[in-house]
């Protein structure tokens, strides 16, 4: 197995971090990051839909910051010039030569070679959202200079118990925190059960569909148990691999025992996590 990753002392707090610009999720997501590894003076490559500060990027001192965004508004939340790969794509590194932060509106499967070697350090970010993770995996390791380090965090393992990161667009949270009484339905539940389950609260037929769909085997939904994560990782060509999971807290007796019967081979079963932690080294 893989060695599990420990957190060094931080180097920054959270409230320092959000004085220097981040909100509340990037403070906590860099607050572990500082934990790792040492941004200053680095070429960071970010992987997610965080809109971040000039005030952050300088005041934690990166060298450069380079952002792959896949929101096609990312350049009016961002307030800056967004390249799109499609369209007016510039070399990043000539881009690099100019300026210090760069954001490419894409996904990775659109990098090409300019990209190659380019990073110190890459964030992949909300890894459950990706649905081919090992080949991202590869790619990012190409990415990365030699003896570049690659820092990836998912949300929930097994995903949002509460309900409450339940959605089918941006705009449409449509569970509140405490209303899904039932834990981990992706898991527990066929599409059927699912769709009955949200029928009482979402009333248009079409947006029910979508959401019950999404639910049952969307990528924005933590469907993948630690060991599936490890897995991947093992197969990587890091040279050295370790993973963390954070923050365990017990599952109910009742919902731990149907998801022990489903899935008798985890034997991570007996937590939920808040958060899974991956790091490797070119």
């Amino acid at each position: 197995k893989i060695k599990r990753l420990s957190f060094g002392g931080g180097k920054l707090s959270i409230d320092k971090l959000k004085e220097l610009g981040a909100d509340d999720y990037q403070a906590h997501l860099f607050e572990k990051i500082l934990r790792l590894t040492d941004v200053k003076n680095k070429v960071v490559l970010y992987i997610g839909n965080r809109t971040f500060s000039h005030s952050f990027i300088r005041g934690i001192q990166m060298e450069k910051f380079i952002q792959i965004y896949s929101d096609s508004n990312a350049a009016s939340k961002s307030k800056r010039t967004v390249y799109n790969f499609s369209e007016n794509y510039l070399p990043p590194k000539d881009i690099l030569l100019r300026q210090n932060f760069a954001i490419y509106c894409g996904n990775l499967a659109e990098v090409n070679e300019d990209f190659l070697d380019l990073c110190d350090i890459a964030i992949l970010d909300n890894m459950e959202e990706v649905s081919e993770l090992s080949i991202v995996f590869d790619l990012l390791y190409k990415l990365l200079k030699n003896g570049g380090e690659l820092i990836g965090k998912t949300a929930r393992t097994w995903s949002c118990n509460s309900g409450s990161k339940y959605y089918i667009s941006k705009n449409m949270n449509y569970l509140k925190p405490g209303e899904m009484k039932l834990m981990f339905p992706h898991l527990l539940l066929s599409y059927g059960e699912i769709y009955n389950l949200l029928s009482a609260f979402i009333k248009d037929e079409l947006q029910l569909t979508e959401a019950a769909t999404k639910m049952a085997g969307g990528n924005g939904l933590n469907h993948l148990f630690y060991e599936d994560y490890e897995k991947l990782f093992q197969n990587t060509l890091f040279s050295e691999k370790r993973i963390a999971p954070v923050f365990p807290d017990s599952i109910p007796e009742s919902i731990l025992s149907v998801l022990v019967t489903k899935y008798p081979v985890y034997r991570e079963i007996n937590y939920k996590y808040k958060s899974l932690y991956i790091y490797g080294k070119k």
